[in-house]
């Protein structure tokens, strides 16, 4: 047993030496290597963020011209109904016309004929 001891204790002894000398060797160039990869990834997100900020303006001006350019839209569809209803009521209106009234309409028409020729 009592070799048993020593036995254990020489092998906890070699495992410090190799924990110490092997597995932290080159740990402060690693530490390096890390370092420099962190202020790599900071100046990337730095960028990024930069990046993500210019398209939120812009996505804020497409929606702005979007909004302005739906307004539009929906004011020329308003206007082209108003000139169809129009146009349909005065299309009622002739249809609703004798042929006096009809005459009288159309008279107030001026038209050019052919070579400066009035037209009737």
């Amino acid at each position: 047993m009592h070799k048993g001891k020593i036995a254990f204790l020489l092998l906890l002894v070699f495992n410090y030496i190799i924990l110490v000398f092997v597995v932290d060797y080159g740990s402060e160039t690693d530490t390096e290597g890390y370092k420099v990869r962190i202020e790599q990834l900071q100046d990337e997100n730095k960028q990024l963020k930069t990046n993500n900020s210019q398209l939120d303006q812009e996505v804020a001006h497409l929606t702005t011209e979007k909004d302005s350019l739906s307004t539009a839209i929906s004011n020329k569809a308003t206007e082209r109904e108003q000139i169809k209803t129009k146009r349909d009521e005065t299309m009622d209106d002739i249809n609703g016309m004798d042929n006096h009234k009809l005459y009288g309409f159309f008279s107030n028409f001026k038209a050019d004929g052919v070579n400066g020729q009035s037209g009737h």
